[in-house]
């Protein structure tokens, strides 16, 4: 079921009515998921007059997208001790890169207005009590931030896996 309109597609490539998509592939011990749209990161929390912290709206959103989807790829206990995750964030590209001279993959990503950490922040709360316990978990955390291919859309793609060893 779409997080965005309730729609329901096959159980390894779901179609949202909103043009949005996103696949799910998982094996034991391990999940990869994409999430579409643009990256989003861990927001700064605001306090209120009484001193109360909140997660911005933006942030919360894109985080409980994400949680949904990992919910779904996910089916069986979170895992127990040291995992690995991967996070590879896709921006979409700028007019200014669409140009012949620019290859047509991925391109290195090196001044984006998302700080990598902040996007991971949001991918680690977003997956947290999913495939893992705790975010303390965490022992290696790979993260790379690319301009899309000229045919790609921007989406966040997230790895999981335990640790053996």
């Amino acid at each position: 079921m779409c997080f965005e309109c309730d729609a329901v597609g096959a159980s390894s490539q779901l179609q949202c009515v909103c043009g949005g998509s996103f696949e799910v592939l998982t094996e034991e011990n391990q999940m990869s998921i994409i999430i579409p749209g643009d990256p989003v990161g861990k927001g700064r929390p605001r306090f209120s007059r009484s001193g109360h912290a909140r997660t911005p709206k933006k942030t919360k959103e894109w985080e409980a997208r994400a949680a949904w989807i990992a919910r779904i790829a996910w089916s069986g206990e979170p895992l127990v001790g040291p995992v690995q995750v991967v996070v590879d964030v896709v921006h979409k590209r700028p007019q200014t890169l669409m140009r012949k001279k620019f290859a047509d993959g991925r391109l290195v990503n090196g001044s984006s207005r998302q700080d990598i950490d902040n996007v991971c922040k949001a991918v680690l709360d977003a997956v947290q009590g999913i495939c893992y316990h705790n975010d303390n978990q965490v022992h290696e955390l790979i993260a790379h931030q690319w301009y899309a291919a000229r045919d790609e859309e921007a989406r966040v793609e997230i790895r999981v896996q335990k640790v053996v060893g």
